[in-house]
């Protein structure tokens, strides 16, 4: 959840996995052979607490109001044990720091006439959420998960090529931090090729610590 179209979902049903999708959207779901609930992840999911092997979550949080809460959800739904899938753009790549430097911001503002005659569907089409890494490990470690990979979409190697100075700049800086400080801001992971050069998108593999 969100299933979209249902082409993640085919794919996972022909290499042999039982599958559920759930989204807000019913008209888009095109993978009709497949069980389909419809939900919003804003509100309760109608899946039983520890349903699910596997908890997918492709570019879903950012565009929520309270991602926290379809964090727990997903949570929720996911056995002892078992994995949830996220993905969500990397606001933490050198490209997007640099981006938010200059602009103060991670995404284009909406101006307000335009923002004030978005209907509910349009709204939920905007990244609300921009998170950085330091919220999504509070969110996961709220719901009772921890991060066991960090992986990328692909690699840019122009915008490393051209970024690479800053981005030795930045890790020699911090490499003058003392350990208690590198350890408060999470660096050995945010400096990891997953998320400072990294793609556009970041994917973490989260496993539900069972209680």
């Amino acid at each position: 959840m969100p299933a979209g179209m249902g082409a993640l979902a085919r794919r996972l049903a022909e290499q042999g996995f039982t599958v559920t999708c759930a989204d807000i959207n019913a008209d888009d779901f095109l993978a009709r052979e497949l069980p389909f609930e419809q939900a919003d992840l804003s509100a309760a999911l109608p899946f039983a607490d520890g349903a699910f092997d596997y908890v997918t979550c492709i570019e879903g949080v950012e565009h929520l109001e309270n991602p926290f809460r379809a964090v727990r959800e997903l949570a929720r739904v996911l056995r002892p044990g078992g994995t949830l899938i996220l993905s969500l753009p990397n606001y933490l790549s050198i490209e997007q720091r640099l981006k938010f430097l200059i602009t103060g911001s991670f995404d284009k503002p909406v101006p307000t006439a335009k923002a004030r005659a978005l209907a509910p569907e349009e709204v939920a089409m905007l990244h609300l959420a921009p998170l950085g890494y330091g919220q999504l490990r509070l969110m996961l470690d709220l719901a009772g998960l921890e991060v066991e990979r960090l992986e990328r979409d692909r690699s840019k190697r122009r915008q490393a090529y051209f970024l690479w100075p800053l981005v030795l700049a930045i890790k020699f800086y911090t490499r003058l931090w003392p350990r208690s400080a590198r350890q408060r801001y999470l660096l050995d992971e945010v400096e990891g090729p997953a998320l400072l050069t990294g793609g556009n998108t970041l994917i973490i593999l989260a496993g539900k610590t069972p209680r």
